[in-house]
């Protein structure tokens, strides 16, 4: 049988914000790219980086 190390307290949180921040990425990753997919069959292409794509011209999809 194998024995682990204990971790201290410090380690744990530190991993835990790890996964929760990798969470995070991927969960808005993954809704950029639905959004982007979606907008595509309507013949809208939303750039790469959604910084570019402006509230305005989400409140103009909005109300079409």
């Amino acid at each position: 049988m194998r024995f682990v190390a204990v971790k201290s307290e410090e380690k744990q949180a530190a991993a835990t914000v790890f996964k929760v921040r990798d969470l995070l990425v991927r969960q808005k990753t993954q809704i950029i790219n639905a959004f982007r997919g979606l907008m595509a069959e309507f013949g809208i292409t939303v750039p790469l980086r959604m910084s570019v794509f402006s509230s305005a011209r989400l409140k103009t999809i909005a109300r079409t």
